[in-house]
């Protein structure tokens, strides 16, 4: 008998359904880059060999090593460059599943008020080498059937909930927590194609009083200062990671003019957009900023 062809998959009813979840194994040589202005799934990222530097909202030339765990969260600006020569593999997925009521993202909600976040990976640990090495087999041999990616993605839950605490959980996934999910999903999804809380309610469909509220209660702040907090990380990011003007950096965030993208990151960081440029290249940029 002979294998089940790739043609044959691409024939199967599972096969054409749109998919929840993917995942994807890519080898890549030093320097080479990758860059996202919208990441418009939750992504984490598997490294089984070399050393990548990744950006993102939350973190900037943060070094992953071999055996490490990243999130990329649905939403963020994305940069990342292999150091050396790498292996990896990439999980993209809106939403984790629940396979059990301890995996599930709302449960670790209450422990999120108790850390301090500052951009956290995971290690490999337990079965997830063994885990990572037959996905990847099946990605090599084209084994690209659905339900192999959300079976993997329900395995992965298991593979958290079993090696890994509940506090280095909520830790990890700290951006993605929240006790109404599908809201959390919409805000993180949405927040950077407006310019005002206004539109952003506007795009709930519900009232600016009715999102404020919500937003507070699942978000612990108001959501103006999010977004607000949201636009200096995503500016800082354009100013460090891409080689764009700040002229073109200014017409991206809505500026009046570029002397005004100046005194915005003068008051913000302290320092103008070129020195701030300057000593990102450098490598020496505080990590405050």
């Amino acid at each position: 008998m002979g294998n089940f062809k790739e043609t044959e998959q691409i024939g199967c009813h599972y096969y054409n359904i749109p998919s929840p979840c993917k995942f994807r194994s890519f080898e890549l040589k030093p320097g080479t880059k990758f860059t996202e202005t919208r990441n418009e799934f939750t992504r984490i990222v598997f490294l089984l060999t070399g050393e990548i530097t990744i950006d993102c909202d939350a973190c900037y030339n943060h070094t992953l090593k071999q055996q490490e765990i990243a999130l990329l969260p649905i939403g963020c600006r994305i940069a990342i460059n292999a150091e050396q020569e790498s292996s990896l593999i990439v999980c993209s997925f809106l939403k984790m599943p629940q396979v059990c009521n301890r995996v599930q993202l709302s449960n670790l909600t209450r422990l999120k008020k108790s850390i301090i976040y500052n951009y956290n990976t995971l290690p490999f640990r337990g079965e997830m080498p063994d885990y990572l090495s037959l996905l990847k087999q099946y990605l090599n041999s084209k084994v690209d059937c659905p339900r192999i990616h959300e079976g993997k993605l329900e395995e992965l839950g298991i593979l958290f909930r079993t090696y890994y605490s509940k506090e280095e959980l909520a830790t990890f996934l700290y951006p993605i927590i929240n006790e109404n999910e599908e809201f959390n999903q919409f805000v993180l999804t949405n927040y950077r194609t407006v310019s005002t809380v206004e539109e952003l309610a506007e795009k709930a469909n519900i009232s600016l009083s009715s999102f404020n509220r919500k937003f507070r209660r699942y978000f612990s702040e108001s959501a103006f200062r999010w977004m607000q907090k949201k636009r200096a990380e995503g500016i800082l990011h354009d100013i460090k990671t891409t080689n764009k003007s700040f002229q073109e950096i200014s017409l991206d965030w809505r500026f009046s003019s570029q002397s005004h993208l100046t005194k915005f990151c003068k008051l913000q960081y302290g320092l103008p957009p070129r020195e701030i440029r300057k000593k990102s290249q450098m490598k020496t940029i505080n990590n405050d900023l």
